[in-house]
């Protein structure tokens, strides 16, 4: 899409513009191949169809808006991410969370002290995003109600197929799941994942929290707390999708 020339590009902007006042989105732009690729370090041959990740490769149109309104987005995302969150931010790594990590176990065995934690893998994280909730939390953090919108139709209208190797499944629509690896995702994922900062941080004051996309931890030196803090992630998580 780089590569177009910009009378093209001009072109394609304003049909979204026109989608986000409410217009339909192209019905290209609405079937997306789901192929199916084998997890690190497994062999796809010897594991089978059922045993591989399934990864939704959306129009290359779409993957070119979402990242443009990521990035319109990220000023009005950094204005209520949790600071603990790292993930779908500009710098953000893993080895953040490491190092703070590696940190609180220096303080605590400098303290003779016992650092209580747990980490949390959330399984299927996209796929278990329940779009209403999601858009509702969005609205009422100030997004913008066109954009909020085009979402809500485009998961709407997506119809997704199963790909291996050279077959092609029958086309398919769903109740739940946001788009893995596109960059607006990450802002919903975000926002999720800070209602949750918000909701363990009433709960359990003395846990500190991080998170990653899908990855979050807990810690603290009071057993009760962390209890308290896995408590009130089961209630969100079951409240949530």
């Amino acid at each position: 899409a780089k590569l177009l020339p910009p009378e093209i590009l001009a072109r394609f902007g304003r049909v979204l513009e026109a989608v986000e006042a409410g217009g339909e989105w192209p019905d290209g732009l609405l079937y997306a191949a789901v192929p199916l690729l084998p997890k690190s370090g497994q062999n796809a041959a010897e594991s089978g169809a059922l045993k591989q990740r399934p990864i939704t490769i959306a129009s290359i149109w779409y993957r070119l808006y979402a990242s443009l309104r990521y990035q319109d987005l990220l000023p009005w995302m950094q204005q209520w991410v949790d600071p603990s969150l790292r993930g779908g931010l500009p710098g953000g790594e893993t080895r953040d969370i490491t190092v703070e990590l590696g940190l609180d176990l220096e303080e605590a065995a400098a303290d003779d002290a016992v650092l209580f934690g747990a980490n949390i893998d959330t399984s299927k994280c996209y796929d278990s995003q329940v779009r209403a909730i999601v858009f509702s939390a969005a609205k009422a953090m100030g997004a913008p109600s066109g954009l909020l919108d085009a979402q809500q139709r485009f998961y709407q209208g997506l119809q997704r197929a199963f790909r291996y190797g050279h077959s092609l499944g029958k086309w398919w629509g769903s109740q739940t799941s946001i788009l893995q690896g596109r960059a607006l995702s990450q802002i919903w994922i975000n926002l999720i994942a800070t209602l949750w900062c918000r909701v363990i941080r009433w709960a359990a004051p003395e846990v500190t929290i991080s998170g990653f996309i899908d990855d979050r931890s807990l810690r603290t030196r009071i057993a009760e707390q962390l209890q308290k803090a896995l408590d009130a992630t089961v209630r969100f998580d079951a409240a949530t999708g």
